[in-house]
């Protein structure tokens, strides 16, 4: 359609022309020229002045080109919770209950809570179900506590859990649950003076068994009953421990635990 339109402004610029003479021929002569020039620019171009041979994008013969692929990004965590910071073990519906599967829950529950608070230094929980009766519970509940303030650190100390058993006790209201426990090393670190020069550190512990018997429920609690070498090996044999709970008007607590 451009080239119709620029070949009729050359005609009538022609015509005009011829009607006024002679000197204007030669301005005729180049409106020729460029004319030629406009149409054989047009007809080496598309529709759309693209240059020949090219498709327009989304046209029937030609692809768009394909969008490079979505990168997954990892979102950034703020470090490894399971490891140094464990979540709260959840508390059982059936610490409600004032019967054998209440006592199991108390027994279990509280075992659970105890590498926690180690870890967290959070002993609430802990020692609301604890009695200040058991030896044990009095020992755990003060590493707990030195936890909290920074002047005692534990590593590892992740166990598994299973009741075994429960015997029903001369008291009322009160049982003996035998559980069976695998623990990961617990290894303690305690806050010490910085070391003259050249003294040597004196390194973490790892040799006394995780749980304190409570023969002797007046003793002080010892900090060394807290470090355990662990036993969740494939071929290690579980510890059995007694926990002893009575259920009284503020619900279960643990009063004595010992080894089995």
């Amino acid at each position: 359609m451009a080239a119709v339109v620029g070949l009729t402004r050359v005609r009538g610029a022609c015509a005009w022309v011829r009607g006024h003479g002679r000197p204007l021929a030669a301005t005729a002569a180049a409106l020729v020229v460029a004319a030629v020039a406009v149409m054989a620019a047009l007809a080496g171009h598309g529709p759309s002045g693209a240059a020949p041979g090219a498709q327009p994008v989304g046209s029937e013969t030609g692809a768009s080109s394909p969008s490079p692929p979505a990168v997954a990004r990892a979102t950034p965590t703020s470090g490894d919770e399971t490891a140094r910071t464990p979540r709260a073990p959840g508390r059982p519906a059936d610490l409600e209950r004032s019967d054998e599967r209440g006592a199991v829950a108390a027994a279990v529950y509280v075992l659970r809570l105890e590498p926690y608070g180690l870890l967290t230094g959070d002993s609430d929980e802990f020692t609301r179900l604890c009695s200040t009766e058991s030896g044990w519970c009095r020992a755990k509940a003060a590493s707990m506590r030195g936890v909290a303030a920074g002047t005692v650190r534990y590593d590892g100390c992740l166990a598994r859990t299973e009741a075994l058993r429960t015997t029903p006790t001369d008291a009322p209201d009160t049982f003996v649950v035998t559980v069976a426990q695998r623990q990961a090393s617990c290894v303690r670190h305690e806050e010490a003076p910085t070391p003259a020069a050249g003294t040597p550190a004196r390194p973490p512990t790892a040799e006394a068994p995780d749980v304190a018997s409570d023969a002797a429920p007046d003793a002080a609690p010892d900090a060394a009953s807290d470090v355990y070498g662990g036993n969740d090996a494939p071929d290690a044999l579980p510890d059995l421990l007694d926990l002893t709970v009575r259920h009284g008007t503020a619900g279960w607590e643990v009063i004595r635990a010992s080894l089995a």
